[in-house]
């Protein structure tokens, strides 16, 4: 049976409340997205916080389980990079 929180993160993600892939991960343990996607748990900590390791893979296996389309949270990891200061 897939853990409740998942739909707790769909619903605050499409009424705005996050805005950034590491918020998803306040309202569910990764400890939980690591056995529902089968990633090894150092690794999907290591990705979380460093967003450019993440597969496009383990967006399709999150967003599964949350159930909401991919580019949502590719969208949220964008807004997790360094901004670039410019020239």
């Amino acid at each position: 049976m897939k853990d409740s929180r998942y739909a707790a993160v769909k619903a605050v993600i499409t009424t705005g409340g996050i805005k950034n892939f590491k918020d998803v991960f306040t309202i569910i343990p990764i400890s939980v997205v690591h056995k529902d996607t089968n990633i090894h748990y150092a690794t999907l900590h290591r990705r979380i916080h460093d967003v450019r390791l993440l597969t496009l893979e383990n967006f399709v296996k999150i967003a599964a389980l949350i159930e909401i389309e991919p580019e949502i949270l590719v969208s949220l990891a964008l807004a997790d990079l360094p901004k670039k200061k410019g020239k």
